[in-house]
């Protein structure tokens, strides 16, 4: 799996640079300019910005997923948000936090520990919970799937144990949801990251098989659409040509 990224972290420009770079207000450039100063959660921050970017994602979005690893690290409170950046990008972050009772759930799971009554009330309240912020906005959970996709970037050096688990997490939540909401890039980032780890012959075999990166493919099949819409329209035939790459996960 190749992201569609241009670019990395060994690569990203200086924080100010890369944040001009935004198509953003001047008010939001300004705000974001206070939190560059923990380079490590900077990183994820912006990584996390700049797979929202690619959805046209707006500020108050952006915002938030910059904010958020400062928050998990307890950096930044969710008082210090709301003073900072305002209430609705405060919001935003408690809503992604409260995903993680997702995943608290999955681990039981796939555990195979069994609830104690109290135990299992709480769960399903954060769960409901979770579901209520949902509705109420889904941004909430775009920005954390890009949060997965990071988290997923990060395990590769982890143990096994670790990346079987963060990766049987998003395959069987976070993919579906991304399909659910139509979110075809972050569907399919999410599947193949997470069958890299699950399945990492398979994934190895079908990845040395395939020629190019996603983006080359891409710009193949478009030249071969342009091809046959060409050729349909010189012969006065009304139709419309589609083509889109395979990623390795649906291969």
């Amino acid at each position: 799996m190749v992201s569609t990224r241009k670019v990395h972290a060994a690569e990203r420009p200086p924080f100010e640079v890369w944040l001009d770079s935004l198509s953003l207000s001047e008010e939001t450039k300004e705000k974001l300019h206070h939190v560059s100063s923990i380079p490590e959660r900077l990183l994820v921050g912006q990584e996390m910005v700049e797979i929202l970017c690619q959805l046209n994602m707006d500020d108050v979005t952006l915002q938030a997923a910059l904010v958020f690893p400062y928050c998990e690290q307890h950096a930044l409170s969710e008082n210090d948000i709301a003073q900072e950046f305002g209430e609705e990008i405060r919001d935003l972050v408690v809503g992604v936090r409260r995903m993680d009772a997702i995943k608290s759930l999955h681990a039981r799971k796939i555990s195979g520990s069994s609830f104690n009554e109290k135990s299992d009330e709480q769960h399903i309240d954060s769960i409901r919970r979770m579901l209520l912020a949902m509705v109420e906005d889904v941004r909430a959970v775009v920005i954390k799937m890009a949060e997965r996709i990071c988290a997923l970037q990060q395990v590769k050096k982890a143990d096994e144990e670790t990346r079987v688990m963060v990766a049987r997490e998003c395959a069987s939540i976070y993919a579906p949801l991304a399909n659910r909401l139509g979110i075809g890039q972050l569907k399919w980032e999410l599947e193949d990251l997470a069958f890299r780890y699950l399945h990492p012959d398979t994934y190895k075999q079908i990845a040395k098989q395939l020629d190019g990166k996603r983006k080359a493919r891409a710009e193949y099949i478009d030249a071969i659409v342009d091809d046959l819409q060409h050729i349909l329209n010189t012969e006065n035939i009304r139709a419309d040509v589609y083509g889109r790459p395979k990623h390795i996960y649906s291969i």
